[in-house]
């Protein structure tokens, strides 16, 4: 069990502030086996691992807008995919936070419930090269998108937005997946 919280094994200078950019962690993913991301509400950090008295080093990699909800974050192959607190889909690869959204950004702004936003998540689809989102939509009812990613001189595309209603609520309910 982790002594996190107990000052008399973890005390205060195992843990680190990133007070640059003013904003809230939203989300830890690892890139790869020494380097992590570090995703808050407007910017993007990495963590790198260091062989020293500081075990990792931490940069400011990108100001980008951050995650919707901490699923909202997908690893695909070796990048990170996420719907973003505006609406536009962002791309992450350690270095840069780019937008990949496009056209789709004004679909999902107006069809996801913002109150609700917190419960978005997302998977990857190896076999397809498929990234699936899922929220709740205004109209109540689930709704999510597929990216396709690129493949040789096949661009990078969306779906449509989808509508699983009858899919995901015979299963599970949003409320039951938590914040």
């Amino acid at each position: 069990v982790s002594g996190f919280q107990d000052s008399t094994i973890w005390s205060s200078i195992n843990e680190v502030s990133l007070p640059d950019t003013g904003d809230s962690i939203v989300e830890v993913r690892a890139l790869n086996d020494q380097v992590f991301a570090i995703y808050k509400d407007n910017s993007q950090w990495v963590g790198i691992g260091a062989g020293s008295i500081f075990p990792f080093v931490f940069e400011l990699r990108d100001q980008e807008m951050g995650p919707v909800s901490p699923g909202a974050v997908v690893t695909a192959e070796d990048k990170h995919f996420y719907l973003g607190r505006d609406g536009d889909i962002y791309q992450f690869d350690g270095s840069h936070c780019l937008s990949v959204g496009g056209k789709v950004k004004r679909t999902i702004q107006s069809d996801l419930d913002w109150a609700n936003s917190a419960r978005t998540h997302g998977c990857f689809d190896p076999y397809n090269r498929e990234i699936w989102w899922f929220w709740l939509s205004t109209s109540g009812i689930t709704s999510g998108i597929v990216y396709r990613l690129e493949n040789g001189d096949v661009p990078a595309a969306f779906s449509p937005l989808l509508s699983y209603s009858f899919l995901l609520t015979a299963s599970i309910g949003w409320f039951e997946l938590g914040s």
